[in-house]
């Protein structure tokens, strides 16, 4: 019977040979890029069967860098079954990234819309000429705000989902 330090060393190397299988095994994520007869380029984890079309180009993840890393490593977790935890983290990131578009268009539309001033916004002056009121700049501010805030949200958004599309 092997005494204790021998078994946690054991145990500490079986560890330490699972992480570094997993880390081969995320460094080694594989994307293959082929062309179907009809010209439609394909990006799958699998190659092509003759009849599919013609493989292109292997794509590794650890020969990857920035955006392209990140599209391959997006690929890949979109691969994943739907009920992975990776898989519907990246699905509720692009569904935030989604959300944070819409709430960004509608502040635009809204500030487009309140630029244009109502006769509420107006003053009278001698000689019937008008000029806008304090109100009307007011909330031409509060609509500017709101535009920048939506957009300071969408960025934040695709920040979360790039962080998940490197992982």
């Amino acid at each position: 019977m092997p005494d204790g330090s021998v078994a946690r060393r054991c145990l500490c190397a079986g560890a330490a040979w699972s992480v570094a299988v997993w880390a081969l095994a995320a460094d080694a994520q594989v994307v293959y890029q082929w062309r179907q007869p009809n010209g439609t380029v394909v990006y799958a984890h699998k190659p092509p069967t003759p009849s599919q079309g013609t493989l292109m180009r292997t794509l590794s993840l650890a020969e990857l860098e920035g955006n392209e890393r990140a599209a391959v490593s997006r690929i890949g977790i979109n691969g994943l079954p739907p009920s992975d935890p990776s898989r519907q983290a990246l699905a509720g990131a692009d569904a935030e990234v989604a959300m944070s578009v819409l709430a960004l268009q509608r502040a635009e539309k809204a500030l487009q819309r309140g630029q244009t001033p109502t006769a509420a916004d107006r003053s009278g002056l001698a000689g019937g000429r008008s000029r806008l009121t304090e109100a009307y700049f007011e909330r031409l501010s509060s609509l500017e705000a709101q535009v920048q805030e939506s957009k300071r949200q969408l960025q934040l958004a695709y920040s979360k989902r790039e962080a998940l599309g490197n992982l």
